[in-house]
């Protein structure tokens, strides 16, 4: 079920932040387990909705060579915390992970929006 939360902006004020599902950090475990019954390959694009602080796409794009991930979070405190994560990478791994601040219901954020710009890798 979704739930609201009232978050602070950093102007002070309060907005609602419609969250489909608490963070709930993936063991490494079963992280390694997803990523191999996904049977990603190089040319695989990995999009995580509620992506957290980007974990498993980065542990992804880390493992296997060339594979592009884009994540989606609502919540700008784990948004931030999935780039700053990703800024400590090595850039062959680092700039194959894209970590957008949206809500994962709103398609335009996806970057499918019809600006003709082809998104983050020209595609």
């Amino acid at each position: 079920s979704m739930s609201a939360e009232n978050d602070d902006d950093a102007d002070g004020s309060a907005a609602a932040v419609i969250k489909l599902a608490p963070f709930n950090p993936t063991c490494s475990q079963a992280q390694n387990t997803a990523i191999s019954m996904l049977h990603l390959e190089e040319d695989d694009v990995l999009f995580d909705l509620g992506c957290g602080d980007a974990r498993l796409l980065i542990l992804a794009a880390a493992t296997i060579p060339s594979l592009r991930c884009v994540g989606i979070e609502v919540d700008p405190v784990f948004t931030s915390r999935a780039q700053d994560s990703i800024s400590t990478l090595d850039c062959s791994v680092a700039s194959r992970i894209d970590v957008r601040l949206g809500d994962a219901l709103d398609t335009t954020v996806l970057g499918g929006g019809g600006g003709g710009d082809g998104g983050m890798w020209g595609k």
